[in-house]
C-alpha cells in the first residue's frame, strides 16, 4: 500500500526544504507505542471502550493504550483499510481480499467473504450493516451474508469511497464527477445529488466525516466542503488549512481533525473545536509530522496515529476525558460568551480544581478551589477549554470564550 519509490525520492530531495518550513505546535511530543512493532499500521479505531489497531494480518487490541494483545487474522498478507463491530462480531475490510469476520465470543474463527473485492468503508444504518467498495458498489449484510444493493446506481459510480448514515438516510459518496447518492430503501433506489448543483468533472470525495454536532465534511485534494443541513447544501471551509496531496478527516470528543498528506510522505496535522462556525480558522493548532498517516483516534487523554512507522501517540490535555460518574448534571458555567475576563461556575458537587487550556493545549489558568462555586479570571481573550476536577476522580470539560 505504501507508494514507496517516488515518495522516497521526493522525500530525499525536499528534506532540507521541509525542515526549514516545519511548524510544530508547542506542547507534548509524539511518541511511538513501544509495545507495538515498527510496521505499517493502516487502521486504528476505538469501539466500545477498546482501542483496535491493525497492521497487515495482525489485529492488536488494548484497554489502556499501553498493553496490547495480538491476534493473527489470516496467514496471508492483507491490507486492511476499515473495520467495524456489529452484532457482537468484528468485520475487517481489506483491499482485494474482501471482508474478514469473526465473532467476539472466545475461540471463534475468522471467516472470509467477498474475496477479490476491495472494501472502502462500513456503516451501521437503521439496524443494518452496510459496506462500500472500490469498483463493486454497495453491499448490505442480510442474514449474515453480504448482498449487493446497487439497484439503479450507475456503473460509473461503483467506486464508492464511503457509505455514511446521516439524519436517518444512508448516503454513498461515489463517482468522479461531483456526485453522491442517497438511498431510498422503500423503492429501493439510489437518488443522485450534486455538491455544486450539477456535474463537476474530476471531483471525487477523498474522505467524508459526520461530526457529533451534525456537521458533514467532504475532502477532495485541497478542497474542504462543509454542510450544516445534513448533506443538502455545501460551502467551502478552508480558512487556515495548509495544502497537501489530499486530506483525511476525524472527529474527536471536542475537536474535528484534518490530516493533510504531503508530497514528501509527511502529514500536516491540524484541528479545530467542532462547534466553531464556518468562518473560523483551522490554523490555531498545526504540526508537521515526519511520517505518512493512515488513521487517527482519541483514546482517554491521548491521540493515537496509525502510520507507516508504527503507532504514535501524544498526550493532549484539551481532550474531553470525562469519566463515567454518578454525577447527575453538568456544572453551570456562565456567562458564555462574555466580554468580561470573569467566568463563574457552580455545582451541587465540590469542585477540587479548575484548569483552563488554550487551543494549543497550553495551561493558561489553574487553581485549587474545593468549593461548589467560584470564578475563573483570565488575562486574555480567546476560546479556551475549561476542565473541572470533581471529587478527585471525575472530570467535566466545556468550552469557554472571551470576546
Amino acid at each position: 500500500m505504501k507508494r514507496a519509490i517516488f515518495r522516497v525520492v521526493i522525500k530525499i530531495v525536499l528534506l532540507v526544504v521541509t525542515y526549514l518550513m516545519t511548524q510544530v505546535a508547542s506542547g507534548q511530543e509524539w511518541l511511538k507505542v513501544e509495545a507495538l512493532p515498527e510496521a505499517e499500521f493502516t487502521c486504528i479505531k476505538v469501539i466500545a471502550g477498546k482501542l483496535y489497531a491493525i497492521s497487515e494480518n495482525q489485529l492488536y487490541t488494548s484497554n489502556d493504550g499501553e498493553n496490547w494483545q495480538a491476534e493473527t487474522i489470516t496467514s496471508n498478507f492483507i491490507t486492511p483499510v476499515s473495520f467495524e463491530i456489529f452484532n457482537n462480531s468484528i468485520f475487517i475490510g481489506t483491499l482485494l481480499n474482501g471482508v474478514f469476520e469473526k465473532s467476539l465470543i472466545p475461540n471463534s474463527n475468522w471467516n472470509q467473504s467477498l474475496s477479490g473485492v476491495s472494501i472502502s468503508s462500513f456503516a451501521i444504518h437503521d439496524g443494518g450493516l452496510y459496506l462500500s467498495t472500490f469498483g463493486n458498489g454497495i453491499f448490505k449484510n442480510i442474514n449474515g451474508t453480504f448482498q449487493n444493493i446497487n439497484y439503479n446506481l450507475p456503473t460509473f459510480s461503483f467506486n464508492v469511497n464511503k457509505v455514511l448514515s446521516i439524519n436517518n438516510t444512508l448516503y454513498a459518496f461515489a463517482g468522479g464527477n461531483g456526485t453522491y447518492y442517497s438511498y431510498n430503501q422503500n423503492e429501493p433506489e439510489w437518488n443522485v445529488n450534486y455538491y455544486f448543483g450539477n456535474l463537476a468533472p474530476g471531483f471525487i470525495a477523498d474522505d467524508i466525516l459526520k461530526t457529533n454536532s451534525n456537521v458533514v465534511y467532504v475532502a477532495r485534494g485541497n478542497t474542504l466542503l462543509r454542510s450544516n443541513d445534513n448533506a443538502q447544501t455545501w460551502s467551502t471551509d478552508t480558512i487556515g488549512l495548509l495544502n497537501g496531496i489530499n486530506r483525511m478527516l476525524y472527529e474527536g470528543h471536542q475537536s474535528t481533525y484534518v490530516l493533510s498528506l504531503q508530497f514528501n510522505n509527511y502529514t500536516r496535522f491540524q484541528k479545530r473545536y467542532s462547534n466553531l462556525p464556518l468562518s473560523s480558522s483551522w490554523g490555531a493548532a498545526d504540526e508537521l509530522l515526519e511520517f505518512y498517516t493512515y488513521g487517527m483516534s482519541e483514546f482517554g487523554n491521548k491521540i493515537f496515529l496509525a502510520t507507516e512507522k508504527g503507532v504514535f501517540f501524544k498526550i493532549d490535555n484539551t481532550l474531553d476525558i470525562t469519566i463515567p460518574s454518578p454525577i447527575d448534571g453538568p456544572i453551570k458555567v456562565y456567562p458564555i460568551p462574555t466580554q468580561s475576563n470573569e467566568i463563574s461556575f457552580e455545582s451541587d458537587y465540590v469542585i477540587d480544581e479548575v484548569t483552563v487550556f488554550d487551543l494549543n493545549g497550553r495551561v493558561v489558568y489553574n487553581k485549587v478551589f474545593n468549593e461548589k462555586r467560584g470564578m475563573i479570571i483570565l488575562s486574555k481573550k480567546g476560546i479556551f477549554m475549561a476542565s473541572f476536577l470533581i471529587d478527585s476522580a471525575y472530570k467535566y470539560s466545556t468550552k469557554i470564550s472571551i470576546n
